[in-house]
């Protein structure tokens, strides 16, 4: 009952939507983010700033940096969701921009912009992009 309480007191409905103030959704996306899961020498492969700082003992782990921080800066976890081929065949305004020299390749380009457009980075993961595109987009 005091759970209930309190997110009574969190959540405001308006117009029949949840407003969810930031530290609230960004601690259910990290106590989320803990079950996902990770591959942490891939992630400080990719983010050799943050295994240095692992190194200095400014950081616990890589698992921790990216829960806390890195998700939210977009890190690369440099895990097998991407797939350069597949991008490339299913995005043909990339792959024509990758020729032209405007990206080096479709993981810059999806890194950079593509995953905030909600594209899909392989076939596997299509449905869940679909989902979110037919989430966000009403």
């Amino acid at each position: 009952m005091i759970l209930y309480s309190s997110v009574q007191k969190i959540l405001k409905s308006d117009n029949g939507k949840i407003v969810i103030p930031e530290d609230v959704f960004k601690f259910l996306l990290t106590a989320y983010l803990k079950t996902v899961p990770f591959d942490e020498a891939a992630y400080l492969r990719a983010n050799p700033d943050v295994d240095a700082a692992i190194h200095r003992g400014e950081l616990k782990s890589g698992h921790d940096h990216f829960i806390q921080v890195g998700f939210f800066e977009g890190r690369d976890t440099d895990g097998k969701e991407f797939d350069e081929k597949w991008y490339l065949k299913n995005n043909p305004d990339v792959a024509a921009s990758v020729l032209r020299g405007e990206w080096t390749n479709g993981k810059m380009h999806w890194l950079s912009v593509g995953r905030a457009e909600l594209r899909a980075p392989s076939r596997a993961l299509e449905p869940v992009y679909d989902s979110w595109r037919g989430f966000c987009i009403t």
